[in-house]
């Protein structure tokens, strides 16, 4: 018989530490925070001003995607816009906006989760589906 293994299996380091519930609760809450957060209609992202090289928000999103600009054949823009709204949003052409106002209310970690989110709507062509 072969064993079943679920990504919360206690054989994980990261659930030793912080423990099954936590770790299942905190995914699903990442989860739905991103799906709630990647749709570009939902706002006017046109009107947004993006942050410039120098800016501290675009230092961070720049030091956390350098390796990550280009990914098994895809191209990805990476930009922070100045608002208090927290969303982010990809683009078929592998642009990817973050909004300042979701950099605030995350770490790297769960930054970076999110972007990882972004960047499979781009590989998966879901705007192009719309």
């Amino acid at each position: 018989m072969y064993k079943s293994v679920t990504p919360f299996s206690s054989t994980k380091p990261w659930v030793a530490i912080i423990g099954k519930t936590w770790a299942k609760t905190t995914c699903i809450v990442l989860l739905m925070l991103t799906l709630l957060l990647c749709a570009c209609e939902d706002t006017n992202m046109l009107m947004m001003t993006i942050a410039p090289p120098n800016n501290p928000y675009a230092k961070r999103l720049h030091r956390m995607v350098t390796e990550h600009l280009t990914r098994d054949g895809y191209v990805f823009s990476f930009k922070v816009y100045l608002t208090q709204t927290a969303n982010a949003c990809a683009m078929a052409d592998g642009t990817i906006r973050v909004n300042s106002g979701l950099m605030d209310v995350l770490n790297d970690s769960e930054l970076l989760f999110v972007l990882g989110h972004e960047m499979g709507h781009v590989v998966e062509k879901h705007s192009r589906k719309k």
